[in-house]
């Protein structure tokens, strides 16, 4: 039995300032494990799985691509550049050209955006607008436009067009890009115009130009699809639209962490199988020449080495396929 004393400091411990302190103690040591817990979740990688959703097969690719039809060469133009949690984003225009330069004609990939999308979605950075205005005269004369995705940065510089009506035949989206609503939400594209365009059923995988074929890979954007190209000449390449792909990453098979995904509102999963599809696809083709479109440290790289001529060429006839 405890004596009085006895009571009374277990009494003045429960009720007292040594009570509290040992509390806050106790409160502020389980938050410290709480933190430390919470940060080796944000700052983990998704795991790599060892069999991707996304199987690409080049065989199939080199097959559908009709090499002998396809591109003399594959250009690049910058519209935009930003700077996303300390990564180089390039925002670009790609231009295929057929032909020889008597009797040339030219495909583009991805529009970039106009001035007023970059400042509302660009944040930091830089637009230019001589390049936004070459691209424009482009769209008027190349037969026809696909985009490897339907977000604003690859369809903002047509949907935002002054000459979007003269444009609009040319456009080839995919089934799964005009239904999708970040055409209208965030590309603002007309509703008219999208109903009048005339669509491309592709399910699974297909071949709708000479050297040219489209994979989809449906994820955050349902439209989203890699372009596949092979040249007369032999290059082949493979264009995929997204910011959060690095060509080093698919060297490495190495993801960010779930904080980058989770800030750019990714789903780390999904980009952790692209990166396995990637990956193996580079394997099984060591030639390709993988291009994440928004990766400028890559494209500089293939424009060094000539593999990607740099800025539009100037005389692509007028015409619509």
């Amino acid at each position: 039995m405890k004596s009085g004393r006895d009571q009374a400091f277990l009494w003045r411990l429960d009720r007292g300032p040594l009570w509290r302190l040992l509390m806050v103690g106790l409160f502020a040591a389980n938050l410290a494990v709480l933190g430390v817990i919470a940060h080796h979740k944000w700052e983990e990688r998704p795991r790599v799985p060892s069999v991707s959703r996304f199987q690409p097969d080049i065989q199939e690719f080199r097959r559908l691509a009709q090499s002998s039809r396809g591109p003399t060469a594959v250009r690049r133009l910058k519209v935009a550049e930003v700077v996303e949690r300390g990564r180089r984003i390039s925002i670009n225009s790609f231009q295929l050209i057929y032909g020889s330069r008597r009797n040339r004609s030219t495909i583009v990939i991805d529009t970039g955006l106009d001035a007023r999308l970059f400042r509302e979605f660009g944040g930091s950075g830089e637009f230019y607008p001589e390049a936004y205005e070459r691209l424009q005269r482009e769209l008027l004369r190349t037969r026809a436009v696909y985009v490897t995705r339907e977000s604003y940065d690859h369809t903002g510089g047509v949907s935002r067009s002054a000459d979007l009506y003269g444009i609009r035949d040319r456009l080839r989206f995919t089934q799964a890009q005009a239904r999708s609503p970040q055409l209208l939400k965030d590309a603002r594209f007309p509703p008219t115009v999208l109903e009048a365009i005339t669509t491309i059923a592709c399910e699974r995988i297909c071949s709708p130009a000479p050297g040219l074929v489209l994979f989809p890979a449906p994820g955050d954007a349902p439209g989203a699809q890699w372009i596949y190209l092979r040249g007369i000449d032999g290059l082949e390449m493979l264009l995929v639209g997204d910011r959060s792909i690095a060509h080093k990453q698919i060297e490495s098979l190495e993801p960010d962490s779930r904080a980058h995904y989770w800030l750019a509102d990714r789903d780390a999963e999904d980009l952790a199988h692209r990166l396995r599809a990637l990956h193996d696809l580079q394997k099984a083709a060591p030639a390709l020449s993988i291009v994440p479109v928004h990766d400028e440290a890559r494209i500089a790289v293939l424009i060094a080495t000539e593999t990607i001529g740099d800025g539009f060429e100037y005389d692509s006839p007028f015409g619509s396929d």
